[in-house]
């Protein structure tokens, strides 16, 4: 399965309709209610023949020895039908499961004739002993059956269940163990997993790889965590979590309603830092510190230790981005001087109409993240000096502002004043244009190490912005076409303590007033 090359289907796998028979927990709680089942001797005599007659029989569970496979093979567990019975059927799906039990445990040595007589007492022992306690099972593995070939069965006369390694050393299982082998059908479902996560580094996946890898190599099989996934012997990838009903579980049946999740840990990152008035402030709530530095000495060196951590291996790129107001006196200087396009961007739509000019710079281009030491030092480096240089940009664009009026130094004095502006009128829209205008042409000359491109916008604000709405429409048009993610982190906490479970209880009515008040004061939020 995993580990093997496989041809790649030109549509998804269409086998037998299996999809009623799986369940959507993630325990083996379910089965408690087959071995509570009342057999034909227990029933009450109050019990009619009729209702005895209307019962189905359950399909024979068989207990078997596992022979693990210590070679290569494509086939994961095969059967020898000839021992174990004619009543399972080629292509049938099957459930194995090891007994935990002290009598599946043997110590005899290898080709032992006593220890395949002891394996088959206890696969008697156990056939004879009724149903099976469900707490006694180890993990399910769902398999097809399938026949053993004859030159294994000729290698092997007493093998019964035919394990390979790794499948064996996953599930617990070891040579001679006992397993019971159950049929999957109403009376024993399975876990049907809903979510599987899988990791890969270094390669370039595109999602009709990713498409094929889920629908060759995981389709119609058992996942479970750890599990390695190799595809046309080039695409290699790590099964890392696997989820059923929202809980992890140890492994799950990827049946047509499962869906898989790709983590590619050699990304492109590009964090963007808004640099607005409320960085400069300090945090009343608990440090005291300056909110710049909190990011810089809290947020971030947890970011790259977590990588570190996880031995992922992403380019980084940090763009320091703000916009500056300048006071309304302004307004007329520029119509006379003619440097409109050096002196501001735009006058705000809002407010108090004030012009402004949006400024962005690169602190760090593509660097690894293994180096986020540099990293933040160039970052530090950077703060000294980007409030000073968005500050006195204009006195640099317009040496002759000032003039009339000098210092003892004989330096101009500015009669304009700039400062940043609020996170809510900042330039968000235009600085994840920047990151849309970047990654636009990504097709051309592509980087077949890296796989992802996430953006992730720091700001000191509510999360609350106003835009211009035509801004806003371009963007999102642009986002569209390139499938860029776009993660907005708030680092403020938040104004008010609210549990969740009270969250997906907010009346309707509510909401739709709240959007109403919103549409009136004509913002755009994101």
């Amino acid at each position: 399965m995993s580990r093997n090359v496989g041809a790649v289907p030109s549509a998804p796998r269409r086998g037998p309709h299996w999809s009623h028979h799986l369940r959507q927990s993630s325990t083996n709680s379910d089965r408690a209610s087959e071995a509570s089942l009342a057999s034909p001797r227990s029933m009450s005599t109050h019990s009619t023949i009729k209702d005895a007659k209307d019962e189905k029989p359950r399909k024979a569970e068989h207990y078997c020895a596992v022979t693990v496979n210590e070679g290569y093979s494509r086939d994961e567990v095969l059967l020898n039908l000839d021992l174990i019975g004619g009543d399972i059927k080629p292509g049938t799906l099957m459930s194995i499961a090891v007994v935990k039990s002290d009598l599946s445990k043997s110590s005899a040595g290898y080709g032992s004739y006593k220890k395949l007589a002891h394996e088959d007492n206890s696969s008697l022992r156990y056939q004879n002993s009724g149903p099976c306690d469900p707490n006694n099972l180890g993990h399910q593995y769902i398999f097809v059956a399938k026949d053993m070939p004859k030159e294994v069965k000729g290698r092997q006369p007493e093998a019964e269940v035919y394990v390979v390694k790794h499948i064996a050393d996953t599930f617990g299982m070891k040579k001679g163990s006992i397993v019971l082998l159950t049929p999957v059908d109403d009376d024993h479902p399975v876990t049907e997993a809903t979510h599987v996560e899988m990791i890969f580094k270094d390669q370039y996946l595109s999602r009709a790889d990713m498409w094929r890898v889920a629908v060759g190599e995981l389709a119609q099989r058992t996942v479970y965590k750890g599990q390695s996934l190799l595809f046309m012997g080039t695409i290699k990838a790590q099964v890392t979590t696997v989820f059923a009903n929202g809980n992890s579980v140890h492994s799950g049946f990827f049946g047509r309603e499962t869906r898989p999740i790709f983590r590619s840990e050699s990304a492109r990152f590009v964090l963007f830092i808004q640099m607005s008035k409320e960085m400069w402030d300090f945090d009343s709530d608990s440090s005291g510190e300056i909110m710049f530095n909190k990011v810089v000495n809290g947020f971030l060196p947890a970011l790259f230790k977590k990588w570190a951590t996880l031995k992922v291996k992403h380019l980084v790129s940090i763009v320091l981005f703000a916009r500056v107001e300048y006071d309304t006196g302004l307004t007329n200087e520029l119509d006379v001087s003619g440097l409109q396009s050096d002196y501001y961007t735009g006058i705000q739509p809002y407010g108090n109409r004030r012009p402004y000019k949006d400024f962005y710079r690169v602190v760090v281009s593509e660097m690894a993240s293994g180096e986020w030491t540099k990293i933040l030092f160039q970052l530090k480096k950077e703060l000294n000096y980007f409030r000073r240089d968005i500050t006195l940009h204009h006195q640099t664009a317009n040496p002759s502002d000032g003039s009339k009026d000098t210092a003892p130094g004989n330096e101009p004095v500015s009669r304009t004043k700039a400062e940043s502006s609020f996170s809510i009128h900042g330039n968000i829209l235009e600085a994840i244009n920047l990151a849309c205008a970047q990654f636009s042409h990504d097709y051309i000359d592509r980087d077949l190490t890296r796989t992802g491109i996430s953006v992730a916008v720091i700001s000191p604000g509510a999360g609350i912005f106003e835009v211009d709405y035509e801004t806003l429409r371009r963007t999102t048009e642009a986002l569209r076409e390139i499938y860029l993610k776009i993660d907005i982190i708030r680092y403020p906490g938040p104004f008010t303590a609210v549990r969740a479970p009270q969250i997906s209880k907010l009346p309707s009515l509510e909401a739709f007033n709240l959007a109403a008040v919103r549409s009136r004061h004509q913002r755009a939020e994101i």
